[in-house]
């Protein structure tokens, strides 16, 4: 059987499959907040073992195996300093963490290339510069999926989506050149190998002490995004994703290179070989909304509930920056902060709510336009992650992108794919879109309504030219 596990920002998730590929189980365990002060972001990285060893047992007292393979991805680049043994010497720096603004101009000036505070090479500098004891102590640094990988296991490893394609946009996240220029130690960072390849088998001490078969093998996760696009089926071109979670993330698969301007977007290798990920992110649009349901809503409110206060609001009420730790694609500043705008006596908190829906479309149109003006073409998006399950929100998408949003059966996109990943790699389907062909299932369809599009022509005009208003004001608040 396989087992694939999301190590999500909030939570962590694990889909299991059978040998046929048929979804057998799946489930959950939410994480603790995180601890944010300003710009600084942290998480307990001993959490993120406990909470996948506990989903194994969980699917263990149902099930039981006679061998199992696992593959585990998750968010990136939230780097954790890891001892020989597998201990966290310090909390996690989490991906949207962006106090390591100092480290990225210093490597900005070595290299001559953009970098930014929220790159794992100027979190890894950051930690060097600033936590010399930890610095030292630390055998490895890892991304999180990689240091659970590596308690089981006993195996470092890093994963690459090509062998000799090692980019600081790429996974995972940093240049061991850039880091030498800098002084850092790139014997610190873990082996490389290529995503889907087989790391180790799980200790036998660590296999009987948690209770999964001795016949444990666990293959090289990824980023939480790359497996979502195997596991929404975006697996060629002109098949584009938006997964929304607490943050948002892009993602078109095309047959060749686009060359952004200036980091409008991303391009790195897909998983699937040959072609190419064309890709912009955004830091704290689910994120957003969750603070509103916490902070405006009574406790235990429902994002039901959000969702139908939001669906009486009528189209367009206010214009939102949602960028409240910072944004990246295509902005890339760690200064930014939320904004909102057109406010009134009238609106109340579903107008607010719909209008952080709206920001969320804005800022997915602002990325596609960018690509397509380089060349790609997208002809539909699948969408992800907890922002898919609000049909709202999918419609709200398809009128501002006026493209069809095609929403999976199956939401929890990373771990499914994780799981595909490992399918793949066990040679139980040809190839990703054999393997998409026949587990991914499109539940329903969200077209365009024409009657919003003026509407939203002009908002989207308005959020564009709302962050060219007050851009400058970050840097002096």
């Amino acid at each position: 059987m396989i087992v694939g596990v999301d190590i999500g920002t909030s939570s962590v998730k694990s889909i299991a499959l059978s040998e046929e590929g048929e979804i057998l189980w799946s489930s959950a365990r939410e994480l603790s907040p995180l601890l944010v002060d300003g710009s600084n972001v942290e998480f307990d990285a001993e959490e993120w073992y406990s909470a996948t060893v506990d989903l194994l047992q969980e699917f263990l007292r149902t099930f039981k195996p006679k061998s199992l393979t696992l593959c585990i991805g998750g968010q990136a680049p939230s780097i954790v300093p890891v001892s020989v043994d597998g201990r966290p010497l310090h909390r996690a720096i989490i991906w949207m963490d962006g106090r390591a603004m100092a480290e990225a101009e210093k490597l900005k000036n070595l290299t001559g290339e953009e970098v930014d505070s929220y790159t794992a090479e100027s979190k890894l500098l950051w930690f060097k510069e600033n936590l010399p004891s930890v610095y030292e102590r630390a055998r490895y640094f890892m991304h999180c999926f990689d240091f659970v990988t590596y308690r089981l296991t006993g195996i470092p490893s890093v994963g690459l989506l090509d062998r000799g394609y090692y980019t600081w946009e790429s996974i995972p996240y940093w240049r061991p050149d850039h880091l030498e220029l800098a002084g850092f130690d790139v014997g610190k960072l873990p082996p490389a190998c290529l995503v889907g390849d087989y790391v180790g088998s799980v200790k036998p001490d660590v296999a009987d002490y948690l209770g999964i078969p001795r016949q444990t093998d666990v293959v090289q996760g990824t980023v939480d995004f790359a497996q979502s696009i195997v596991g929404v089926g975006a697996v060629e071109p002109g098949v584009a994703m938006d997964h929304g979670g607490t943050s948002q993330g892009f993602d078109l698969c095309w047959h060749q290179r686009l060359r952004p301007v200036s980091r409008e977007f991303n391009c790195v290798k897909h998983v699937v070989r040959g072609f190419w990920n064309i890709s912009g992110v955004m830091n704290t649009t689910g994120a957003a909304l969750r603070w509103l349901k916490n902070n405006f809503y009574p406790p235990n409110a429902s994002y039901a509930l959000v969702d139908e206060e939001a669906a009486r609001s009528r189209p367009g009420q206010i214009v939102v920056l949602p960028f409240f730790q910072g944004e990246r694609t295509p902005f890339w500043n760690p200064k930014a902060r939320g904004v909102f705008f057109g406010l009134q006596f009238v609106h109340g908190r579903g107008d607010i709510a719909r209008a952080l829906m709206e920001a969320t479309a804005y800022g997915l149109r602002r990325i596609m336009e960018t690509i397509r003006n380089a060349g790609g073409i997208v002809k539909e998006i699948r969408v992800a992650g907890g922002q898919a399950n609000s049909e709202l929100w999918n419609q709200i998408k398809a009128d501002v992108l006026g493209t069809k949003i095609l929403k999976p059966r199956v939401m929890e996109c990373s771990p499914l794919g994780a799981a595909i990943i490992a399918a793949v790699n066990r040679k139980l389907f040809k190839d990703f879109k054999d393997a998409a062909d026949n587990i991914v299932e499109i539940e329903k369809i969200f077209t365009p309504r024409p009657d919003n599009a003026e509407t939203y022509d002009k908002r989207y005009q308005n959020y564009l030219e709302l962050y060219e208003a007050v851009k400058d004001l970050f840097n002096r608040f």
